[in-house]
């Protein structure tokens, strides 16, 4: 059975310097697109991070303040109660943040979607001569100019000499 199927090639893992390089690219083209994306991103990541940790805390509190007053100290019950709606309230500002936050990650990934698909288009339809590089738009010749959709061969600069060497 091994003897049908084709030799595999090991997989390429990418060394430290180009992974680096492109999660910067990713960084920049995402901070173009939309800067508030980014800080709300790095913002949501603290605050996720934190968060359980201060609930746990006023959990503690509240926990240490139920045991002092079931104890018979007059003053814990009702700062047991401040702490009940300190963790209370941070429940609410975590529901309402993670709500926005997952609004402008949408946001972001359909910006940056966009923005790459338009760099892959322009990368696409660049052609290399030597040391230089050369840009050439498509544009449609043939057809009402609102249509969307061109008819096969009806395209000029592209990097054919000519529609009737497409497959």
């Amino acid at each position: 059975m091994s003897e049908l199927l084709p030799a595999r090639e090991p997989k390429r893992k990418l060394t430290l310097r180009p992974y680096a390089r492109a999660v910067a690219q990713v960084l920049r083209v995402s901070f173009r697109a939309s800067p508030a994306a980014v800080v709300m991103k790095v913002l949501g990541s603290l605050i996720s991070a934190l968060l359980p940790l201060v609930t746990t805390y006023f959990a503690a509190l509240t926990t240490t303040s139920l045991a002092a007053a079931y104890a018979g100290d007059a003053a814990a019950g009702q700062q047991a109660i401040v702490y009940v709606v300190i963790t209370a309230a941070l429940g609410l500002f975590w529901g309402s943040f993670s709500s926005v936050d997952r609004y402008i990650q949408q946001l972001m990934s359909f910006r940056v979607g966009a923005i790459v698909g338009d760099l892959m288009y322009e990368r696409f339809l660049t052609r290399t001569s030597g040391a230089t590089t050369t840009k050439r738009r498509l544009t449609c010749t043939t057809g009402p100019s609102a249509s969307p959709i061109p008819t096969r061969g009806s395209w000029t600069g592209s990097p054919r000499s000519s529609p009737s060497s497409s497959p």
